[in-house]
């Protein structure tokens, strides 16, 4: 996406998950979730939506997991907009001291 588009200074970073009931690795169960099973996807987004990078948690098949596993998801996501002066608006899910550095 970045070949045919310059985002703004401004980007959000978020998680959702998609409902899937049929079999896969990955598929998370999340209990207190109005769709308790489904797919875990990780979107970088400029603010008029537009999807600028996407992952995919896959769990155990993710190298991202684990402890320190939302700065790799941060970083990951931002690998081509960091040093541009992009502000990030994300939850306080992937706020830590470590990635604030």
């Amino acid at each position: 996406m970045v070949e045919i588009c310059q985002p703004g200074k401004n980007l959000s970073l978020d998680e959702s998950m998609v409902l899937w009931r049929g079999r896969l690795n990955f598929r998370v169960y999340i209990k207190n979730k109005r769709h308790k099973y489904g797919i875990i996807l990780y979107v970088l987004t400029e603010p008029d939506g537009l999807i600028l990078n996407m992952s995919v948690y896959t769990e155990s098949l993710d190298s991202a997991g684990g402890k320190g596993h939302t700065k790799k998801v941060v970083l990951g996501l931002m690998k081509n907009h960091l040093n541009y002066g992009h502000s990030i608006f994300m939850d306080n899910f992937y706020v830590s001291v470590d990635l604030a550095k």
